[in-house]
C-alpha cells in the first residue's frame, strides 16, 4: 500500500507476484480505484480453491479453471508445467491466447491455451522475473549460522545483476556475459581490499616469533577500467605526508597524484601511458 502511495482515484494497474499477492490487499486496492494483478498462494485462496476445478480434472495441459468474487477479484487456475493461480480485479479468462510449450510425447512444440490474466501477467512480470533467474544463475553456497551473512550476499548478488543490465544497455559492441563480469568486479573488489590492507594497521603489535607476511605485489586495476577513456580519467592531487610508489611499471618514482577513476598513484608523465 505504501509503495502505492499517488495512484488512487486514477485506476492504474499494478502487478507484483506470490509475495505480495492476497485477496485482501486487492480489494483494499480496487476500492482506492486501482486495478492489480498477481499470481496468488494455494494457501490464500480464501474458499476459492472450493469453487475452482480440481487437479484431477485438469490432466490436460492448458486447461482452465476460474471464479470471480462478489467484489470482483477474479481467481484463473492455469495448467502449465505446474497449476498457477493469478487473482486480478481487470483481468480475466478471455480473450484467449496461445503459448508454444514443449510436448515431450509428440516431440515438438505445441500450441497451448493461455488465459489473458496469465499472458498480461507474464508480459509486465518479466523484469521481476528476469532478475530472480540471474541472482540465481549464481547464487552463492556459503554455509553459516549468522542469518544476516545470507542477507547481505544476496544483497550483494542483486547489485551486481542489476549492474549487469545496465551495463549491456550502455556497452556497444560486444558486452561481457554475466560470468566474465561478475569476474571483473570480484577482481576490481580483491585489489581493493588488498590496497587497503597494505595499509598500516592500528592495535597491538604482533609477536616477534609471528612470520612476517608476504610482500605484495603493485596491484593494477582491471584493463576494461583502466582502458576506458570515457570514464575521464583525471589526476587528483593528495595531501599526504610521504608520497606513494607509482603504479606504472617502468617508473620507480615516488608521487602524490592519484587517478580518480583507478584510484591508483601516477606520476604526471605517466598518465597517458598508463591509461593506453
Amino acid at each position: 500500500m505504501r509503495l502505492c502511495v499517488g495512484l488512487e482515484g486514477k485506476y492504474h494497474k499494478v502487478f507484483f507476484d506470490n509475495l505480495f499477492t492476497t485477496m485482501e490487499l486487492l480489494k483494499t486496492l480496487r476500492e482506492k480505484k486501482i486495478l492489480s494483478t498477481g499470481t496468488l498462494r494455494k494457501n490464500r485462496l480464501l474458499g476459492a480453491e472450493n469453487i475452482l476445478a480440481e487437479d484431477k480434472s485438469m490432466k490436460r495441459r492448458g486447461e482452465f479453471s476460474y471464479t470471480t468474487s462478489q467484489c470482483d477479484v477474479t481467481v484463473v487456475k492455469w495448467n502449465d508445467n505446474s497449476f498457477v493461480h493469478t487473482a486480478s480485479t481487470f483481468a480475466g479468462v478471455e480473450p484467449l491466447s496461445y503459448v508454444e510449450r514443449w510436448d515431450k510425447k509428440e516431440k515438438a512444440k505445441v500450441n497451448v491455451t493461455r488465459p489473458f490474466a496469465i499472458e498480461i501477467y507474464n508480459q509486465h512480470m518479466g523484469g521481476v522475473d528476469l532478475t530472480d533467474f540471474l541472482v540465481s544463475c549464481y547464487r552463492h553456497n556459503l554455509k553459516q549460522k549468522k542469518w544476516y551473512l545470507r542477507i547481505f550476499f544476496h544483497f550483494l548478488n542483486l547489485a551486481i545483476s542489476n549492474s549487469w543490465v545496465i551495463y549491456r544497455w550502455l556497452e556497444e559492441g560486444s558486452p561481457l556475459d554475466l560470468l566474465a563480469f561478475r569476474s571483473s568486479v570480484a577482481t576490481a573488489l580483491i585489489g581493493k581490499g588488498l590496497s587497503l590492507g597494505s595499509k598500516k594497521s592500528r592495535g597491538r603489535p604482533s609477536s616477534s616469533q609471528a612470520v612476517p607476511p608476504a610482500k605484495l605485489s603493485r596491484l593494477q586495476p582491471p584493463a576494461t577500467l583502466r582502458k576506458n577513456l570515457s570514464l575521464g580519467h583525471f589526476p587528483e592531487k593528495k595531501e599526504q605526508k610521504n608520497a606513494s610508489r607509482c603504479r606504472s611499471m617502468a617508473c620507480p618514482k615516488r608521487c602524490r597524484y592519484m587517478c580518480g577513476v583507478c584510484q591508483v598513484y601516477l606520476c604526471p608523465e605517466c598518465f597517458a601511458d598508463y591509461h593506453q
